[in-house]
């Protein structure tokens, strides 16, 4: 059963997107990392899955953390 997923994520600050279009499912018991180079979107992926994005951020998507919908 997925822990967390993450259905056409994207993040954008002044009509630019900083995360595009992003799909990522992650099971419970998987262990994960993220890696990118600088200014790829790893750290604003963590912060929409944890809901502590800037106010000024506009995300549309979905983020579901097990099973249930996580506001936005």
């Amino acid at each position: 059963m997925s822990l967390v997923d993450l259905n056409g994520l994207t993040i954008s600050f002044g009509g630019k997107p900083a995360v595009s279009d992003l799909t990522l499912t992650i099971n419970k018991g998987d262990r994960f990392g993220i890696i990118g180079e600088s200014g790829s979107g790893k750290s604003l992926t963590a912060l929409a899955i944890t809901g502590l994005l800037p106010e000024n951020a506009k995300v549309s998507g979905t983020i579901r953390f097990d099973g249930a919908p996580l506001p936005q």
